[in-house]
């Protein structure tokens, strides 16, 4: 995770003065996931991942798909974070409608994700243009984040599915929240959005 996004996250958190249980979906066990944030070092924290379970610093990641998480009862977390993990699920709609089923009313949500950026004409962001033919239209050509395929490590059969707008941030992931807001860090945009559940 790049640093900038990581900071991004560690803003929300301190901000929201998160406390009680904490799902991370998509968790990696390392100094990486924002589990190991210290903005939650006081909170039960858990996450999931396709693979197999492991543990980190005391932070259990189990072996669980985001799109069908019944282990957990509904409104148990009081947050739950997500990054960089959206886009490789082809179901990505089933894990934001769970997210929403476990965290609590009142939770926060934290979820980043690539987007893309809203300004047509590339020329205005001041970047070269080298159209070869006139089929290429790049003055209506959009940034977005590089096709990145999955972590080396992570489960066969995870592909890079979804680029994602603001507007889908707020009426899909975010349907049944309240105080929606998405912040946008680097170029091409890495998208961030919280918002408390109704």
């Amino acid at each position: 995770m790049h640093p900038l996004v990581f900071g991004e996250f560690q803003r929300i958190a301190a901000n929201q003065k998160i406390a009680g249980r904490v799902l991370e979906v998509g968790a990696l066990g390392g100094k990486e996931s924002l589990l190991a944030m210290e903005e939650l070092s006081g909170c039960d924290r858990v996450g999931i991942n396709l693979e197999p379970p492991s543990e980190y610093a005391g932070i259990k990641i189990l072996q669980m798909n985001g799109n069908d998480m019944r282990a957990f009862e509904d409104n148990h977390f009081d947050a739950v974070l997500s990054n960089a993990t959206l886009e490789h699920d082809a179901l990505f709609w089933l894990t934001c409608a769970e997210m929403r089923r476990v965290l609590k009313s009142g939770g926060i949500a934290i979820i980043g994700v690539p987007g893309f950026t809203q300004e047509a004409d590339v020329r205005r962001l001041g970047l070269p243009i080298h159209g070869n033919s006139p089929a290429e239209d790049y003055e209506n050509a959009t940034l977005t984040f590089r096709y990145h395929g999955a972590p080396p490590r992570a489960t066969e059969g995870m592909f890079d599915y979804y680029r994602f707008s603001r507007r889908a941030i707020r009426e899909v992931f975010f349907e049944g929240y309240r105080e929606v807001e998405i912040f946008s860090v680097m170029t091409p945009p890495r998208l961030i959005a919280r918002g408390r559940k109704i």
